[in-house]
């Protein structure tokens, strides 16, 4: 996908959620595979550091969990070589990676990001980055909460809420 906006249309439509998201301490931001030609004419989203490094975090001062749309999807798969893809995404700055359905790309995706740290110190650098980023999201969302809200005021919603907690729980 294309978005061919002028910048004053991309910042107000496509930017003022993501500023408002940094303002409010959003934890997780999720990537698109779209190509924006205003801003990286080469690289869609998911990949371009001028889009998430340059405007997101630097421009915009967002510092949570960034993770990529899924990494299946024709927008990606088959028009740019995985290692492209891993490589360019994590130096724009995406902290995790989905790959939802095959295990194979799963398996490579994992493969990938390994070599990418052995053969090089700056992705090394930038796998610590992220994982500090993710132990951040960890702590400030999971560990010592309060108990769950009582389940009763849901009235009939009440056992899918329990099912659902208890899932999640396991």
């Amino acid at each position: 996908p294309v978005v061919e906006e002028t910048p004053d249309r991309l910042w107000s439509r496509e930017v003022a959620p993501f500023i408002e998201a940094a303002r409010v301490g959003v934890g997780t931001v999720m990537t698109a595979h779209v190509l924006y030609p205003e801003w990286d004419e080469e690289n869609p989203a998911t990949m371009s550091e001028k889009i998430l490094k340059g405007m997101l975090r630097q421009k915009i001062g967002y510092n949570g969990v960034l993770i990529s749309d899924d990494l299946e999807m024709k927008a990606v798969r088959g028009r740019y070589p995985l290692e492209m893809q891993l490589e360019r995404a994590n130096r724009a700055t995406v902290d995790m990676y989905l790959v939802c359905k095959e295990a194979q790309l799963q398996h490579e995706t994992w493969e990938g990001l390994i070599r990418l740290q052995e053969e090089d110190r700056q992705e090394d650098d930038r796998a610590v980055d992220a994982m500090a980023r993710i132990r951040a999201l960890r702590e400030r969302f999971l560990i010592d909460q309060p108990p769950p809200e009582e389940l009763s005021i849901l009235g009939g919603g009440r056992e899918l809420a329990m099912r659902i907690r208890a899932e999640g729980a396991a």
